[in-house]
């Protein structure tokens, strides 16, 4: 029980702060993708680009690419957790003290398992936050049109 516990809870925050940070994630991959590719530098601050999304797209352009990152936090919480509880069990023997050598080892080998997930959440997720600037390519996470190459 206390596994499911921590796992809701880890899941729960993750996502809570995914969707408190998201609207400046989005303008911030906005800023730094103008120019990019013959797109319109559009923007002259973070405040402009805030703003002109409201204007333009409404609050809801600020949350694009949001349900991504949201599943994708239990998904990788859950992962995260139960992978650096085995390898913290393969690498230190219970009751003793911590050692460091074992955290480093057992962190390493949780990153391992967690890269290839949180990438691919990435990826979805700013996909969809340039999306608006020139044609849309992506109604939601799992739809793909005329999607040019990267």
């Amino acid at each position: 029980k206390n596994k499911m516990e921590h796992s809701i809870a880890g899941w729960i925050g993750g996502a809570i702060g995914i969707i408190v940070g998201h609207p400046l994630d989005t303008v911030k991959i906005r800023l730094q993708t103008q120019g990019v590719s013959g797109r319109l530098i559009r923007y002259t601050s973070p405040m402009h680009s805030f703003m002109d999304i409201c204007k333009t797209e409404g609050v809801r352009g600020l949350y694009k690419g949001l349900v991504s990152p949201v599943i994708g936090a239990g998904m990788l919480n859950a992962v995260v957790f139960g992978a650096y509880g085995y390898s913290m069990s393969l690498i230190q023997p219970e009751g003793g003290l911590v050692k460091l050598s074992s955290l480093c080892l057992a962190s390493m080998s949780t990153a391992l398992v967690q890269t290839p997930i949180s990438c691919v959440t990435e990826l979805v997720k700013l996909r969809m936050q340039v999306q608006g600037i020139g044609e849309m390519y992506y109604s939601h996470i799992l739809h793909r049109q005329n999607i040019p190459s990267c």
